[in-house]
């Protein structure tokens, strides 16, 4: 007789958050009409059931539109 057990730790919403501006890639977001860079930052995690972006916009006078393609 044989057996096998797997075991599996995920990030709760919180701790992935964190991870992800810890660890995590960071590219600012700069105006795009004027090319100036704002405090407005995308982060990109990648971890064991994929990747996780992060936006973090550090201003209150402005707001992030992107749009984003995915190729699978």
């Amino acid at each position: 007789m044989g057996c096998k057990t797997t075991t599996q730790i995920v990030m709760g919403k919180k701790q992935l958050k964190e991870t992800c501006r810890q660890q995590g890639k960071k590219a600012g977001r700069p105006d795009t009409e004027t090319g100036e860079p704002r405090d407005i930052y995308q982060y990109s995690y990648t971890h064991s059931d994929g990747v996780c972006y992060l936006y973090v916009n550090e201003t209150k006078e402005y707001t992030l539109e992107e749009d984003v393609e995915f190729s699978l």
